[in-house]
């Protein structure tokens, strides 16, 4: 066991964080806590895992075999999200495009544009919202245009 899981053992540290922190081990990961937790404590382990944004990646990072109750919430999770997901991508296309073809200079913040260095699949890290930086000389430069365009 490493030293990590024993002293969160002597801190009587909850056991669901200690079985998901054992499961996410780089060198000797360990499903074994997991079957010990009560069902009170397998809901806490996937609150926990939702906020901190791990339950999407479990099942890709696990290097051992999940319980099918996790397999389960991953996979449903995982469904619910997908659709999230296209809808946030569809969006930013969307914005995209309008930005261009408003010749508005921008730079898009987190998100998909960190998916290649966080994840090699945009899906596993957890999207909430679109994150856009204006260059402020190209949105005044618009606003000027649009007040022009009132005008006439």
């Amino acid at each position: 066991m490493n030293q990590l899981i024993t002293a969160l053992e002597d801190m009587r540290s909850p056991r669901h964080i200690v079985a998901a922190l054992e499961l996410l081990q780089f060198q000797t990961p360990s499903a074994d806590r997991l079957a010990l937790l009560s069902d009170a404590e397998r809901l806490r382990f996937i609150e926990w895992c939702d906020d901190r944004q791990l339950t999407l990646l479990l099942a890709q990072v696990s290097s051992v075999p999940l319980p099918d109750w996790i397999t389960e919430q991953t996979v449903r999770k995982t469904a619910r999200y997908q659709s999230r997901f296209n809808r946030l991508k569809q969006e930013l296309f969307d914005i995209v495009e309008a930005f261009n073809a408003a010749n508005l200079e921008f730079v898009m913040l987190k998100g998909l544009s960190h998916a290649p260095a966080f994840t090699p699949d945009a899906q596993l890290r957890a999207q909430g919202d679109i994150d856009l930086w204006l260059i402020d000389s190209s949105v005044y430069k618009e606003i000027g245009r649009a007040s022009c365009r009132e005008r006439v």
